[in-house]
C-alpha cells in the first residue's frame, strides 16, 4: 500500500529543530512528508534575521508567490489519494490568508496546531481579560477574527491545553473539529522519561535556558521595548548572579542555547562557560537547577520535576510584556523571580529550591496536554487524522 502524503506549509523559517518538534522522522515511516517554507515572501524580515533553514530533503523554500501557487496546482493535478496538511498560516493577514485558502485547492484535510506550551501567550491574556470585563467586544472581535479565517479555516485543529482550547473558541466556530494533543515541549519529552538508572552519572549542574535576549535576534524583537536593555550591562550582571548560583550550590552552570541561534559565538555573552546546543531536553533532564526566563522550555522544568526560578532586572522590568510574562509564569508555576540588579543569600536562593507540586499539576493542564493518557502528538495525528482520512 502507497504511504499517504504529508503536507506540511510554514510561514516562518523552517528548522531542523521544526522537523524535531513536528516529530516528522517518525511519521515519515507512514507518510511521505512535504514541507514548504514560505518564509522568503510572508515574513521577509524573518528571513533576514534566521537565514538558516533545514537542510532535509523534504523541504522546499519557496521564495515566490508565484512558486507557491505553482507547488499547489502541482499537488491538485498530482495528486489523487487523500492527502493531510498541517498548516501555521493563521495570521489574520490578508497575504496569509490567501496561501492558506489555496490549500483547500487540495484534495486534503487542513490541520492546524493550536498546541500552547507557555503561560506567556498574548492571544489566551487578551481574550480571557476581554470575557471578563468586556464580554461584547470579546464577542465583537470573536465574530470578525471568524470571518477573517473563513477562507482559510481548518478541517481539524489539535488542541493542546485547556488555553489552547479557548484561543480555538475565539477564533474557529464549533464545527471544526478538535482533536486532543499536546505541547510539542510535553510530546517530546515523553521519549526521555527512562528508568533513573539511566540518568547520567556525570555531576548534576544548573542550566541556564537562553533565549538570546538581549544580544541576538529573537521574538521579542517585534516590542520596540527591548532597546532599553543593553545587552553589556544585562550580561555582566547575568554572569555575576551565574556566579553566586555556582558558589552557593557548589556545582558548575551550563548555557542551552535557543534553536534559531546554533552556532552562534556566545563568547563575549558567556565568557568561558559551556554552551550547549541541541541537547536542551536531555540537559534539564539531569539538571539540579532551571534558570529561565520567558522560554517555552520552562515545559521541561515541570516535566522533570526539576527546581525553577526566573531573572530580571531592573532594566527588564520596564519591558512591560517580559515583565508582564514573568510575573504570569511565577504565578502559575510557584517560580521564585530573581532581579540580578540585587544581592541574594545562599538561603535565599535554596529556598526558591522548593517545588509547589499543586500549580505544576494546575500548569500542565493549562498550558502542557489536553490528554489523560501519555499518547505523542505524532501518534495522535496517525491515529485520529493520518489513518482515518476518508
Amino acid at each position: 500500500m502507497a504511504k499517504k502524503k504529508l503536507i506540511v506549509v510554514w510561514s516562518g523559517r523552517f528548522r531542523d529543530f521544526d522537523w524535531q518538534r513536528l516529530e516528522l522522522d517518525n511519521l515519515q515511516d507512514f507518510c511521505d512528508v512535504i514541507v514548504l517554507d514560505l518564509c522568503d515572501f510572508l515574513n521577509p524580515k524573518h528571513s533576514e534575521k534566521y537565514a538558516g533553514g533545514s537542510k532535509n530533503d523534504g523541504v522546499y523554500r519557496i521564495q515566490r508567490v508565484g512558486r507557491y501557487i505553482s507547488f499547489i496546482w502541482n499537488f491538485k493535478s498530482e495528486i489523487n489519494d487523500d492527502v493531510v496538511i498541517i498548516s501555521d498560516l493563521r495570521s489574520p493577514r490578508l497575504k496569509v490568508q490567501f496561501c492558506g485558502s489555496l490549500l483547500k485547492f487540495i484534495n486534503g484535510k487542513i490541520v492546524w496546531r493550536l498546541t500552547g506550551g507557555a503561560a506567556v501567550g498574548t492571544s489566551s491574556q487578551i481574550s480571557l481579560f476581554l470575557l471578563k470585563r468586556a464580554p461584547t467586544v470579546y464577542l465583537f472581535l470573536q465574530s470578525l477574527l471568524k470571518i477573517r479565517f473563513i477562507l482559510s479555516r481548518p478541517d481539524l485543529v489539535m488542541i493542546g491545553s485547556s488555553s489552547s482550547e479557548e484561543i480555538s473558541e475565539m477564533l474557529l466556530p464549533k464545527k471544526i473539529v478538535r482533536i486532543k494533543a499536546s505541547s510539542d515541549d510535553y510530546s517530546m519529552s515523553l521519549s526521555h522519561h527512562e528508568a533513573p538508572g539511566s540518568l547520567s552519572d556525570e555531576p548534576k549542574k544548573v542550566v541556564f535556558i537562553d533565549q538570546g535576549f538581549p544580544a541576538f535576534s529573537t521574538d521579542l524583537d517585534r516590542f520596540s521595548e527591548h532597546r532599553k536593555v543593553n545587552a553589556s550591562d544585562f550580561y555582566n550582571l547575568l554572569n555575576r548572579f551565574f556566579s553566586f548560583v555556582e558558589s552557593s550550590l557548589t556545582c558548575g552552570l551550563e548555557i542551552l542555547s535557543h534553536p534559531k541561534h546554533y552556532g552562534f559565538d556566545f563568547s563575549s555573552q558567556f565568557k568561558t562557560r559551556s554552551v550547549i546546543h541541541g541537547k536542551t531536553i536531555e540537559r534539564i533532564r539531569v539538571s539540579e537547577l532551571v534558570i529561565a526566563m520567558t522560554s517555552t522550555a520552562i515545559s521541561y522544568a515541570i516535566l522533570f520535576d526539576k527546581p525553577l526560578i526566573l531573572i530580571t532586572s531592573d532594566k527588564i522590568n520596564q519591558f512591560r510584556f517580559l515583565a508582564i510574562g514573568l510575573k504570569r509564569i511565577s504565578h502559575e508555576t510557584g517560580a521564585k523571580i530573581f532581579n540580578i540588579d540585587r544581592e541574594y543569600t545562599e538561603k535565599d536562593l535554596r529556598d526558591a529550591l522548593v517545588i509547589d507540586h499543586a500549580k505544576r499539576e494546575s500548569y500542565k493542564r493549562k498550558y502542557l496536554t489536553s490528554r489523560t493518557d501519555e499518547k505523542p502528538n505524532y501518534q495522535v495525528l496517525l491515529d485520529e487524522v493520518i489513518n482515518v482520512v476518508d
